[in-house]
């Protein structure tokens, strides 16, 4: 049995911190099954904009995954096969150029 550590999160706001760019944002791949470390809610309430793509299986944790999404005030996908992935980072990554480039239009979540 392998152990998540959700709090790779904490890696991730060191990594923002010391970039200059203007939209600044994390994305985890996860299953929401963290067994290691502590509840990665607070974690995910300091990033700008996270973004969290929870494969799904039998152990998967919907509510946390979605949980991180809203307090990183980013969006959950869901990802049945890791064949998936590149898909969803293309759509993540179009939906905050499209905000950027036209501010009038309204933020999906």
């Amino acid at each position: 049995m392998g152990l998540t550590n959700l709090e790779a999160l904490k890696a991730g706001l060191k990594e923002l911190d010391s970039v200059k760019a203007e939209d600044k944002i994390g994305i985890i791949i996860t299953d929401g099954h963290y067994t290691v470390g502590r509840d990665p809610r607070e974690l995910a309430s300091m990033y700008p904009k996270l973004f969290v793509i929870m494969i799904e299986d039998y152990d998967s944790k919907p509510d946390l995954c979605q949980d991180l999404a809203r307090l990183g005030k980013g969006k959950m996908y869901k990802v049945a096969d890791f064949t998936e992935i590149p898909k969803i980072l293309f759509d993540a990554l179009r939906s905050l150029s499209q905000k950027r480039h036209n501010p009038s239009m309204p933020r999906r979540n």
